[in-house]
This record gives structure tokens, sequence and C-alpha cells, in this order.
């Protein structure tokens, strides 16, 4: 990739693989050493999940910021690193902390962020990159407002399908191919911090004295987070249903309004698929909950640990002071 070189924003869509204008986030990138990029990126400001966020400073939101950074890894992974555009991107972990000035830096949501990104523990095969840790630090108008740790694997189109097959005994089924699971008992979204109930991605809330278990309940048609047909739910809607666990447990227990919370950041470890067509469940471990703690939620299924994430929130006006 040419140093200070933009891309068109169709060139950028087909690199970030989203090929809606309104779902394309970043708006370019350019080398600066070996593993060393700047990007830039324009955050929505009515975008109808990310900014779901009632009384929350949504524009500020982590799991927003993690969007237009993982957008970011896509484009210099293809444009940059000679990753095939047909690869796929496997998520092992990450770690995402939103800054106290990211609130007010992006409060009216019109304003640009740049990325200061870097890759390190690069790992090749056969002269193609194998797996890699991206590193991005983010500003906004002169203010560092957070960080972003993500770390992936590439596989190529046979080895994806080995490692799908090898996990379930046969090839997953698509997105596409399946029925919309039926809507029962899902969370209210007032209860989970949402405003929108199609945004809502937990039912079952269960547990004494606070809610502590859940079940992942998305929609396979969701235009956000099935942007296009996949056989898995990804590491994001793990996170986000996780958030929505932990703000439910919080308004439950604390008798507040789960509108009133901020996430201010997350960590995640993702050690296996999440299938479509088996159930997947949540628990958050028993610590009491107040502004600043990070409650660890169990992800589950077929009796099997598939991801820990951290979830680190606090009461908005908190937020801004500590985050």
């Amino acid at each position: 990739m040419t140093a200070g070189k933009v891309l068109a924003a169709a060139d950028i869509g087909t690199l970030v693989h989203r090929s809606a204008e309104t779902e394309i986030f970043l708006a370019g990138a350019e080398q600066t050493g070996e593993y060393e990029f700047v990007g830039t990126a324009r955050l929505p400001s009515r975008h109808p999940y990310y900014n779901d966020l009632p009384d929350a400073p949504s524009h500020a939101d982590p799991l927003l910021l993690l969007e237009a950074c993982r957008q970011a890894g896509s484009y210099l992974a293809h444009a940059a690193l000679g990753v095939p555009l047909d690869a796929a991107f496997l998520v092992t972990d990450w770690d995402v902390r939103a800054h106290a000035t990211a609130w007010d830096v992006l409060a009216d949501g019109d304003a640009e962020l740049t990325l200061r990104i870097g890759a390190d523990d690069v790992v090749h095969r056969a002269d193609a990159v194998r797996s890699l840790r991206w590193r991005m630090a983010l500003s906004a108008r002169g203010e560092e407002i957070g960080e972003v740790v993500i770390g992936v694997v590439y596989a190529g189109p046979e080895e994806y399908r080995a490692l799908r097959t090898l996990q379930r005994g046969a090839p997953p089924p698509r997105s596409s191919d399946l029925p919309d699971p039926p809507a029962e008992s899902p969370a209210q979204a007032a209860a989970v911090g949402r405003g929108r109930a199609e945004n809502v991605l937990i039912a079952d809330l269960a547990g004494e004295p606070a809610w502590d278990r859940a079940r992942l309940a998305v929609s396979l048609r969701h235009p956000t987070l099935f942007v296009h047909a996949n056989d898995h739910f990804t590491a994001l809607t793990l996170t986000d249903a996780a958030r929505q666990l932990c703000f439910a447990r919080h308004a439950q227990a604390t008798r507040a309004a789960a509108a009133g919370l901020a996430l201010t950041g997350f960590t995640g470890t993702f050690t296996r698929f999440a299938e479509l067509d088996a159930p997947v469940l949540l628990r958050a471990e028993p610590t009491a909950p107040g502004p600043d703690r990070t409650v660890p939620v169990e992800v589950r299924q077929h009796d099997q640990t598939i991801a820990r994430i951290g979830i680190t929130y606090a009461p908005v006006e908190a937020a801004r002071r500590t985050a």
C-alpha cells in the first residue's frame, strides 16, 4: 500500500467486508512503517444499533469504537499485509478501553477519529501473515480517548472449513439457511439499556437475588450483526450480550435504570465458535454491582466454555470522570 494513499469509499467497503455506506466507518489509512499505520474513521450519529443507547453517550461506546478498529484491521490486513479477501478473520481475544475524555470529546458525534495502529506478534506461514495482534491508540480533536487490542488469526477457505467441521463433526449451517429462532421470553429493552426491542440480544433472565444468567437470543436477520450471512455468532455479538446481562443484573440489584449505565471497557477471550443452531448460555460471576467493577461473564454451549468476557461499566456521570 502506498504511504498516504486513501482509497475511495467503495474500495474501503470491499476491504472491510461491508456493502452499505451506513455500515462503513473507516475513512482511510496510510502506512508509516513496516507494521505501523495511521487511520481515520467517522463515527455514525444515528446508527440503529450502535447508537441505540438511551441516556448514554453512544458516540463513545466502546463497541462502536471496536467496530471502527475492526474495520481498520480488516482494511490493513488486505491492503498492506496481503491477506486474501476470502480469508476468515478469527478473533482470539481483545481488550478495549475508553478514557473519560471520550464521553465529552465525542459527545456530538461529528468528530473524526484518528487511529494510530501497530501490529506485533506477527506470525507468517509460507510467506503469508498467519496471525498478529493489532494495537490501536484512539484520539479525536487532539485528545487521547481510548485503546484497543485485537488478537487475530487469518485462515484461508480450506483451513476455515476444516476448523468448522472439526468442531461440529459436519459443515455448519449458515444464517441464511436457518429460520429465525422464536422470540421466547426476551428481556425488555429498558432492562438491558437498549431503546429498540430488535437490539435486545438476551432472553430467559434468571437468578437470585439478581439476574446472573441468560440465553443468547439474536435474530439471524439482524441488519448489523448479520450484515452478511455467517455460520456462527461473532465475538462482538457475544460481547454485547454479556454487556446486556451485566446491565440487567445491575439494574435489578440496585433498582436503578439500566439506561443510566455506560460501558467503559471490556475484555474477551474466544476459544470456540458459537454455533447458530444450539443454545448459547451466559452467566455472570457473583461480584457485587458497582461502578468501575469488571464483571466476568462465562459463555457456554454444549456444556463447554466457548468464551470468557469481562465487562466494565459505570453510571454515565461516573464514566465521564473515571473511564
